[in-house]
């Protein structure tokens, strides 16, 4: 079991989180706070990213994705689980690819871009001013900067099936982040979630009350990064880290660039207990790591590498070790190469109860290539085994498997961004000892701008067949985007299943409209409605929410 004590390391976490949210109320106001996420692979019309729930994110955000500093796509979250999102896409300027960055910011619509002036006079005198205005601010000292945003959802489903699977939720999100405070290259950064849920069944989490929470506190950290310094560094609870590997940290982090391109760092800390609002934690963490890169600047051409060594303490021995591996590779729009790797050494119990000392517990590749100016390809493979820990290690072998399970997967996408568009994909995903394999094959086409400008229409169909069950799932989805943001949409979608060794087939279809409105005052509204109808599901579903960006 978990044991939960209040170290010195939390106590300076409550310091920080007084202290600098105190100091963020009288902040000037400025631009928008983010949190960045990996994109895992994506289908014909789905984006999957490597977070989730844990991570804070949740049904109805919107990310922005971003290559090279330019935000060249846009996709709302439609399912979330513990660790992973799946997203549909709402704006596609350039294809979206494995390995990409997709930034949250609050649910922030990005700002329209400024009106161009019509007089040459008038744009050159502009431009002469900017360019004195920024030579004379680069005398003076950056001016402490305050941004983020708060959102109230409130979700309602109404079961007609007759199993009462009615529920409503309330959930409220806090993020900001204050920048160059003092004048200094210091940023602190808050983020939090509280979930209150009300079932009419009385599945709790704990007691199977009707009512339970999942409030979390993601982030509380305060960061020293000169732009052009040698040493940088962040403390606090850390959720925003170098690489994958790390996960969560209460702690500290220290990194030194060494020249030629290479960086060091090591961090030390605890675990951090999400699952409650609070600041406890168990266990330590601590590691190292190296990196190089052959482009510091973020530019369109670049390789990147990094290893990491980490350990993990339980109450009584060593908890998890291993080893992470990050590659990175982008040779401009024609090819990207993604890789992550950990690879655990086990020991004691864990060498005895996994029967061997080296475990490879997670492989992500792929790799993107222009094929032509119309034509990309995209091919990713993962393979992924549970790993032991001390809080998993008493758990019986029948229900921690330790199997180890790889996919393959393919997409191909045909036509330019902004225009009609095709794609194909196809994948397979198998189990150790079972000769059993899953696969998928699907295809989409859509177009984002069709009879008139910011009109979207496209469709897919989804066939996949596995031990158990053979089915297929397809929608069709309308959207209009206005100026200032505002947009609408509507969804139909059925999918179906058959169930082969209990002669057992399940249909289900939905409808869903929603729409996304900018408000004056900084304010911004989201409302979406569902009706579900078939063998798994049936009933109606609202969501409504507002958010105000500061």
């Amino acid at each position: 079991m978990t044991s939960r004590r209040f170290t010195p390391v939390s106590r300076l976490l409550l310091v920080l989180l007084t202290g600098f949210t105190a100091l963020a109320a009288g902040i000037v106001l400025a631009e928008g706070g983010s949190a960045t996420f990996n994109v895992r692979y994506r289908s014909a019309d789905t984006v999957y990213l490597e977070g989730g729930r844990s991570a804070g994110l949740s049904v109805g955000d919107r990310l922005e994705i971003v290559r090279d500093d330019e935000v060249v796509a846009r996709i709302e979250i439609v399912f979330v689980s513990d660790h992973s999102s799946s997203c549909k896409i709402l704006m596609e300027q350039q294809p979206i690819e494995t390995g990409d960055l997709a930034r949250f910011d609050g649910d922030l619509a990005p700002p329209p871009p400024p009106v161009a002036s019509e007089s040459t006079d008038a744009t050159v005198e502009a431009s002469v001013g900017a360019t004195a205005a920024a030579s004379s601010s680069s005398r003076r000292r950056p001016r402490t900067r305050l941004s983020g945003s708060f959102t109230v959802d409130w979700e309602n489903f109404t079961d007609e099936s007759g199993r009462g699977w009615d529920y409503d939720r309330l959930q409220t999100r806090l993020s900001l982040r204050v920048r160059d405070i003092g004048g200094l290259p210091l940023k602190f950064r808050f983020r939090m979630r509280t979930v209150e849920w009300d079932r009419a069944s009385g599945i709790g989490d704990d007691d199977d009350s009707p009512q339970s929470d999942r409030n979390r506190l993601y982030e509380v950290s305060l960061t020293y990064d000169p732009p052009q310094g040698r040493f940088s560094g962040s403390i606090g609870r850390l959720g925003t880290n170098p690489f994958v590997g790390i996960g969560y940290l209460d702690g500290v982090l220290g990194q030194v660039r060494v020249g030629g391109g290479f960086d060091i760092g090591a961090f030390y800390g605890a675990q951090p207990v999400m699952e409650e609002f609070g600041i406890d934690n168990t266990g330590a963490k601590y590691g190292a790591y190296t990196r190089y890169r052959t482009n510091r600047d973020g530019g369109p051409r670049g390789f990147e590498l990094l290893l990491a060594g980490i350990r993990e303490d339980g109450e009584e021995a060593v908890s998890r070790e291993y080893a992470a591996l990050e590659i990175r590779y982008r040779a401009g729009r024609r090819w990207t190469y993604f890789q992550h790797t950990e690879i655990d050494f086990n020991q004691d119990w864990r060498e005895e109860l996994s029967e061997s000392s080296v475990q490879l517990s997670n492989l992500n590749l792929a790799a993107s290539g222009q094929l032509s100016s119309a034509t990309r390809l995209t091919i990713s493979y993962d393979r992924n085994q549970r790993y032991l820990t001390e809080e998993t290690r008493l758990i019986p072998e029948e229900l921690f498997e330790l199997l180890w399970r790889q996919g393959l997967r393919a997409r191909l996408q045909i036509g330019k961004p902004g225009k009609l568009q095709f794609s194909v994909d196809a994948g397979a995903r198998e189990r150790e000892d079972d000769p059993d394999k899953t696969y998928t094959v699907g295809g989409g086409v859509h177009d984002s701008d069709v009879f008139i400008r910011g009109l979207y229409i496209g469709g897919t169909i989804s066939l996949f067949s596995n031990p158990t069950t053979d089915g297929y799932m397809g929608n069709v989805r309308v959207a209009k985007r206005f100026r200032g943001g505002h947009e609408v949409s509507l969804v139909l979608g059925a999918l179906g299943q058959d169930y082969v060794d209990f002669n057992r087939e399940l249909f289900t279809s939905w409808a869903r409209i929603g729409g996304w409105i900018e408000l004056p005052a900084r304010l911004f509204a989201r409302a979406e409605l569902e009706y579900d109808n078939g063998d798994d599901l049936e009933g109606g579903r609202m969501n409504l929410g507002v958010g105000y960006r500061f």
